[in-house]
C-alpha cells in the first residue's frame, strides 16, 4: 500500500502506460485517533522507503519501526523491512522480509517468484525459514506491477481495482488487494 502511494506519475497520458520514477520518501506515522474500544490507543513511527531503477527491473527498500501503545499501558516497539527486485516486465520478483518486534527478529521471509506469462499463474519458493512453495494463481501480479495498474486504471477514470498480489511478506505472500480509486486532487 505505501508503495503505491508514493509512485509518481511520469508524463503519462492516458494514451501512454504508467511509469514511476526512481526516489526516497520518508514518513512520520501518528495515530490519528482511536475509538474508545480500541486497545491500542497510541502509535509514533516512521517509514522510509526507496524506489530505483536497476536497468532490468525496479528495487525497493522499505523500513519501518513504530512504538504503538496499548490501553493497558505496555507498548511494543514493531518493525518491518523490506528488499525486493520486480523485473520490470512483471514476470519475477524476489524478496527478503524481516519482521522485528521489541528490537528482534520475530520472523523471516526470503525467496524469489515467477510468473509462467502475461495473465498466468507461477510459483513462489521460499528459502527462508523453510523451503516452501507457494501456487500462484493466474492473474496473480507483483507489488510494482500492481502499482501500475493502479495507475494505469487512475488514468483511465476506472475507480475500482482488485487484483491477487504477492510481495512475499509472510508464509503465504499472497492476498487480494482492493482499491478505490478517487477524483484527481490538483493542488494550487
Amino acid at each position: 500500500a505505501a508503495a503505491a502511494l508514493a509512485l509518481i506519475l511520469v508524463g503519462a497520458s492516458a494514451s501512454q502506460a504508467a511509469q514511476v520514477a526512481p526516489h526516497r520518501a520518508a514518513y512520520e506515522l501518528t495515530l490519528d485517533r482511536a475509538t474508545s474500544a480500541s486497545d491500542v490507543i497510541d502509535v509514533i513511527g516512521t517509514m522510509d522507503f526507496e524506489w530505483a531503477d536497476s536497468c532490468n527491473g525496479w528495487t525497493v527498500k522499505q523500513k519501518s519501526l513504530m512504538t504503538v501503545g496499548y490501553s493497558t499501558g505496555e507498548s511494543a516497539e514493531l518493525g518491518w523491512n523490506l528488499l525486493s527486485w520486480e523485473a520490470k516486465d512483471g514476470l519475477k520478483y524476489r524478496f527478503l522480509v524481516r519482521d522485528l518486534q521489541n528490537g528482534a527478529m520475530a520472523d523471516q521471509f526470503k525467496g524469489e517468484a515467477a510468473l509462467d506469462g502475461p495473465g498466468r499463474g507461477g510459483k513462489a519458493v521460499y528459502s527462508v525459514p523453510e523451503k516452501k512453495v507457494v501456487r500462484l494463481p493466474p492473474g496473480t501480479l507483483f507489488p510494482t506491477a500492481h502499482s501500475l495498474k493502479l495507475l494505469q486504471n487512475a488514468e483511465a477514470d476506472h475507480t475500482l481495482l482488485w487484483e491477487m498480489v504477492f510481495d512475499g511478506s509472510d508464509a503465504k505472500g499472497l492476498f487480494g488487494v482492493n482499491a478505490v480509486i478517487g477524483r484527481r486532487q490538483i493542488q494550487q
